[in-house]
């Protein structure tokens, strides 16, 4: 028991700079990829542009994931947390489907 609680300490550590490392990587910057442009506010507020459409919403980081809420446009709003890893200025999000969509952090 004790070295389970022990595996289970050790890993909450080391998550608890990845989440850091995660939202403060990503707080107050601009992610661009294949015609978008996406401002993720200190605040959480999540503004920009997809294509012709203006892109509205909220962003976190919770559990090692980017979560975001869009309002606007109505065709991509709501909810999802979505796997994300920050290598330097490069941001990797997985899809639901499994894919991969890949922004450059500015």
């Amino acid at each position: 028991m004790k070295t389970k609680v022990l595996c289970l300490l050790a890993f909450v550590a080391a998550a608890g700079p990845a989440l850091a490392d995660l939202q403060a990587g990503l707080s107050g910057r601009t992610l661009t990829a294949k015609g978008a442009t996406i401002v993720l506010g200190a605040d959480g507020v999540m503004s920009g542009t997809v294509g012709k459409d203006a892109l509205k919403g909220r962003w976190s980081v919770q559990s090692n994931q980017m979560c975001r809420t869009i309002t606007e446009p109505q065709r991509l709003a709501g909810k999802a947390c979505l796997d994300a890893v920050l290598d330097g200025s490069t941001l990797t999000v997985m899809r639901p489907d499994g894919t991969a969509l890949v922004y450059k952090v500015e």
